[in-house]
């Protein structure tokens, strides 16, 4: 399977390496970063660029006229597709005149969510983990990083999400810290045990009385309970 192709490309290093974590934690993209407009350039047509991010400052050449230049280089077998990431305020007003291809904005500051709901949505990427996962009235997708409880979108971190990603992937399936720890660390991230225990506080406070299904088992791990009732309610602590 040839997975869709992202280049990134931002002037600030920072920006440039939280947009490729982002991109390669949520799986399913082939990303690859680039740090000059000139490498830019150079990589389309060698990488087969599906999407281009760019960030809304390029030095060499100033926003429009890379756009331009880059919107021509891919490939003439799919839509040339533009995402960027622009300064608060900004929009389709940074760029003058049509260019072929479909151009994105996507105002900063964003989250992971909205990036990758955006970038998902466009390349069509299917669902990843078979679609979206259900437990009573708490719904995951796993594709736009949405979770609503009671039609309610709730807000979670990173790790929360991954957390409950695993934890409603294997319902009443005992996990152990080791485990969890692998699924919820990002690369290069360290996390212990006790950072484990304070996502699934956190996790518990935010899914009101849904999150007493989230049982501690003692000694081992954590597991989703399915069932409406249980024998022992989840303690108020990890």
């Amino acid at each position: 399977m040839i997975l869709p192709r992202v280049l990134v490309f931002d002037p600030d290093p920072e920006m440039l390496d939280l947009i490729c974590v982002h991109l390669r934690d949520s799986g399913g993209l082939d990303v690859v970063p680039a740090r000059s407009a000139k490498e830019v350039l150079e990589r389309i047509p060698e990488k087969h660029v599906d999407l281009l991010i760019t960030g809304s400052k390029v030095p060499e050449t100033g926003l429009a006229g890379f756009v331009s230049l880059a919107l021509a280089r891919m490939s003439a077998e799919i839509e040339p597709l533009v995402l960027v990431i622009s300064d608060p305020g900004q929009g389709p007003d940074l760029l003058t005149g049509r260019t072929p291809g479909r151009i994105l904005f996507l105002p900063k500051p964003f989250d992971r969510a909205a990036l990758l709901s955006v970038v998902r949505s466009n390349l069509k990427i299917p669902p990843r983990g078979g679609g979206t996962l259900h437990l009573g009235k708490l719904s995951l997708n796993p594709a736009s990083y949405d979770v609503h409880l009671d039609a309610e979108r709730l807000h979670l971190t990173s790790s929360e999400f991954k957390l409950l990603f695993e934890l409603m992937s294997n319902p009443d399936v005992t996990l152990s810290r080791d485990h969890l720890i692998q699924k919820v660390q990002g690369e290069g991230v360290a996390v212990v045990d006790r950072a484990v225990d304070t996502h699934v506080f956190s996790l518990r406070k935010k899914l009101g009385k849904t999150g007493e299904r989230i049982e501690t088992v003692r000694g081992l791990g954590y597991r989703l309970r399915s069932g409406e009732e249980s024998g022992q309610p989840a303690s108020g602590v990890p």
